[in-house]
């Protein structure tokens, strides 16, 4: 049993998956993502996940254009990484135990990491 199969198990659970994707639309809605790629069709999504040996929140973004600066994608890391701190007090019990320990996050620009 691995230190990390209650972060995998909540993860993927349905209260969970629902508010990345609460956080992905605030991230669409707000022009974020456009902003920060400078493409309009710029896309993003959020995972839970073990990176690096580790339990990190995943923001990635995919996008014609890529033109991200370090600076600029760490802004924009920190947003999410904002929005779903916010969002853990909704989630609440063992969500919020497990999900306040991660390790940071980390974003990847169609496939490759920026920050």
């Amino acid at each position: 049993m691995s230190e990390y199969d209650k972060f995998i198990e909540l993860s993927k659970d349905e209260k969970t998956l629902s508010m990345l994707e609460s956080i992905e639309n605030k991230v669409l809605e707000t022009g974020r993502l456009a902003t920060l790629t400078g493409d309009s069709h710029a896309d993003v999504s959020l995972s839970l996940e073990i990176h690096e040996e580790s339990p990190y929140l995943l923001i990635k973004i995919t996008c014609e254009k890529v033109d991200v600066s370090e600076d600029d994608a760490e802004l924009f890391q920190d947003y999410v990484h904002t929005k779903f701190t916010d969002c853990l007090g909704e989630l609440g019990g063992e969500h919020e135990e497990e999900f306040e320990n991660l390790c940071g996050a980390c974003t990847f620009v169609n496939g490759e990491v920026v920050y």
